[in-house]
């Protein structure tokens, strides 16, 4: 076994041969093992907020990192450092999977690599967000979602991924009167694919799931709503609700982000009430990268115990002036022919900004080629917004009840030959 550098490995793990990338991520794995970096279950955490063990209250970011992810993870683990900060989950969701072209494997390897080229130590945690069914009409499933799920259940579990979070909001029957029957589908489901998880996680790990009452962008959640889907779900360690936001934020013609209007208060009412009844750790937000920066800081006042943020890192890396021009603009063609389709009443300025997200993937290796000193600039930019961000969410010296909390076995990841491939809904493990 060679001591090859991490981003000599990244660069592999993105665009080696078949062979190359599985050489590579068992070096990762390998390395990370020796230098006590451990991927992990959050459960422990959440479950000892569950039980008020600790009476810290932080809210844990949630990040999604859609591209120049080496670069990026680097950049928080060294905001992580700086703050002293355990609490911070990387994610990526089914659906970015497919844009980012990031394979759980790769996004798993991205972390470890970024972690060793900082010398991070101690618990890493790498979330599947939004394993999201489509539906095929209002309360519904799509043939052969939960099949695809399922899959990249799999393959997530192997590679390391060991939070799971099930979106099942999209199946809720809004044609339904009662909110027992609109939440039939959503509880079938969410069960099946937590038993599946149950059933194919590593001996002794404990999975870390979490649940979704309400689909993202639409109506605001309800207590009613948590006690009916809570009433027949169990096993899950967080839930996500509604509160008034959309993911990416509201865009005005000329492209800018209007201000988004957040229910706190359902935090504030919720996460207590799930905790004592249901023994939840608490409730999660979405939607919120596009907050005003003072908002954060509402988060762990009204309790809600995790927050995802993914438009927020990528628009501090596109708007940025370091951000070459003409890449921009490569980016913005690219997406004007091939999802034209979507334009509808939609000025250029709102296409761009909702559609831009899915043009990472395609420029990979333009993005991996950017001179230094222009990822360097980017990547500080985001350890800066993340130092502070820590402080906003009370995240701030959680790196040793983190260290102190989370005592499960080391994982031992499954080194499949290929890798998985996501793309529009379908999942299959790609051979040599």
């Amino acid at each position: 076994m060679t001591n090859t550098p991490p981003k000599e490995l990244a660069a592999a793990v993105q665009f080696g041969s078949p062979r190359e990338v599985r050489e590579a991520r068992l070096e990762l794995y390998t390395l990370a093992s020796q230098n006590d970096i451990r991927l992990a279950s959050i459960q422990e955490l959440c479950m000892a907020r569950a039980r008020g063990e600790h009476q810290i209250k932080f809210c844990v970011p949630a990040l999604n990192i859609r591209g120049l992810s080496f670069q990026t993870m680097r950049a928080i683990f060294r905001a992580a450092k700086r703050q002293n900060a355990g609490a911070f989950i990387f994610e990526l969701a089914r659906s970015e999977m497919g844009y980012t072209k990031q394979s759980p494997e790769e996004y798993v390897a991205m972390v470890l690599a970024a972690a060793l080229a900082e010398e991070w130590t101690g618990p890493v945690f790498v979330q599947g967000d939004h394993f999201q069914a489509k539906a095929a009409r209002s309360g519904v499933v799509k043939t052969g979602e939960i099949e695809a799920i399922k899959k990249l259940i799999e393959s997530s579990l192997a590679s390391g991924i060991l939070n799971i979070d099930i979106d099942m909001s999209t199946l809720v029957d809004l044609e339904k009167i009662s909110v027992e029957d609109q939440q039939v589908p959503n509880v079938r489901f969410t069960n099946d694919l937590h038993n599946f998880i149950r059933e194919h996680e590593q001996k002794d790990i404990i999975t870390s799931v979490g649940g979704e009452l309400g689909h993202i962008g639409g109506t605001n959640s309800t207590k009613e709503e948590c006690e009916v889907f809570l009433s027949q779900v169990s096993g899950l360690s967080k839930l996500s609700i509604q509160t008034g936001t959309q993911h990416g934020g509201v865009v005005s013609e000329d492209g800018s982000v209007q201000k988004m209007m957040v229910d706190f208060s359902l935090h504030k009412n919720l996460s207590p009430f799930i905790r004592s009844q249901f023994g939840l750790a608490g409730t999660v937000q979405h939607g919120a990268s596009t907050l005003e920066n003072e908002a954060f800081g509402m988060l762990p006042e009204s309790e809600a115990i995790e927050v995802h943020l993914a438009t927020g890192i990528q628009n501090m890396i596109m708007d940025h002036p370091a951000f070459p021009e003409a890449l921009l603009e490569n980016m913005h063609n690219y997406i004007d022919k091939k999802y034209s389709s979507e334009l509808g009443k939609m000025s250029d300025a709102q296409f761009h900004y909702r559609m831009r997200k899915n043009a990472w993937g395609e420029f990979k290796r333009e993005l991996w080629e950017l001179p230094d000193p222009v990822t360097a600039t980017l990547s500080n930019l985001v350890e800066e917004w993340m130092t502070r961000m820590f402080g906003w969410l009370e995240a701030t010296g959680t790196r040793e009840l983190v260290n102190k909390t989370i005592k499960h076995p080391v994982f031992e990841p499954i080194i499949r030959s290929g890798k998985t491939e996501v793309s529009e809904g379908e999942t299959k493990v790609l051979g040599d």
